[in-house]
């Protein structure tokens, strides 16, 4: 019986943070997992990490297979209409791989319920003797939610045996879009986090010294965020890639834009921080899920400082000594940390 985990982000390479949170939870399962995900013009088709195989499917010439990696499916989209053309191919291709792939008793894990979701849902349609498990995204749960897709909703339900949300309010639009709680088949949890840092560090706190990690595009909110920490006396470092870094490092020079981070280097900055901003904020086709870098930030031992524009993630923290919400259209933000430095 084989594991095969269906995703449309997977890392090129080991310390890649783009779908490392897919490539965590693979490891943590220790046993062996196929991995199905998109070809890039920069991957190999067939590769083994450890127990981990990793099948890429092509689904366009090199030069064209841009939809699934950079800056994410949406903003790609955002960027460049044409490319989504591509989506379908991918889609089909695996379909037909996993038809001829799966056997009796293999369990698939569709990571986004839209739209690779849909192709567990035909696979487990076509053979009913596998099992098919979902874990829903906050991208993949937004189309479903902004187009009113009920029907595709009900379809991916139906041929389904397990679906994970790591966002309570995607649950409840989920129910709301197939008419009915499904409360024998639910699990509401967030993805498990991996970093190579000894769990009994001693941690030195300096709350001038802050962190955002992540990428930097619209959706994570570092523009409101920096615009209201510039006057502020603080060590802010940005790490991670997108397309507004040149602009927003032009814009705000006082914060340090370190690019995008690989370990050891990644935990070291978590160990230099006292303070974690997850800034993010809702655009018009996508509200975050959960950021994965909460936990790594608390695993560290940081103060976590979370906008309120993630809905759902009050599920899982209250306001409390390691996590506090903040308003990022209003100064609230620049006053917490304010107030931090004061208690020093």
């Amino acid at each position: 019986m084989k594991t095969i985990i269906v995703t449309s982000s997977f890392p090129l390479q080991k310390d890649d943070y783009k779908g490392n949170f897919v490539y965590n939870y693979a490891k943590l399962l220790n046993q062996v997992v196929y991995i199905v995900a998109p070809h890039n013009k920069n991957s190999k088709i067939f590769e083994k990490w450890d127990n981990i195989i990793i099948i890429r499917i092509p689904y366009s010439i090199p030069a064209f297979e841009k939809l699934f990696y950079n800056n994410g499916v949406l903003e790609n989209i955002k960027k460049n209409p044409l490319v989504s053309v591509f989506g379908l191919n991918f889609l089909i291709n695996t379909f037909i791989f996993l038809s001829f792939f799966t056997k009796k008793g293999d369990k698939i894990i569709t990571n986004w319920i839209f739209p690779t979701g849909i192709v567990g849902s035909l696979i487990k349609l076509l053979k009913k003797d596998i099992k098919h498990v979902i874990i829903v995204h906050s991208a993949c749960i937004n189309l479903l939610n902004k187009f009113n897709l009920k029907k595709t909703s009900k379809f991916i339900e139906k041929n389904s045996d397990l679906i994970q949300f790591v966002n309570s309010v995607h649950l409840k639009w989920f129910e709301q879009l197939i008419d009915k709680q499904i409360n024998n088949k639910i699990k509401l949890e967030p993805m498990p986090v991996s970093l190579n840092i000894e769990d009994n560090f001693i941690k030195e706190y300096n709350y001038k010294n802050i962190l955002f990690i992540g990428r930097i595009v619209e959706i994570k909110g570092l523009d409101l965020m920096l615009e209201n920490l510039k006057d502020s006396d603080i060590n802010l470092v940005i790490a991670g890639d997108g397309y507004l870094k040149n602009s927003l490092e032009q814009k705000y020079p006082f914060a340090k834009f370190v690019g995008f981070v690989k370990s050891p280097q990644k935990e070291e900055l978590f160990k230099w921080a006292s303070i974690v901003i997850v800034s993010s904020i809702k655009t018009n086709i996508q509200i975050e899920g959960f950021p994965t870098v909460i936990l790594e930030a608390l695993k560290t031992k940081n103060i976590v400082l979370i906008s309120n524009q993630i809905e759902g993630i009050d599920y899982y923290f209250k306001n409390n000594d390691n996590v506090i919400f903040y308003n990022p259209f209003t100064t609230e933000l620049k006053e917490i940390i304010e107030k931090l430095n004061k208690k020093v």
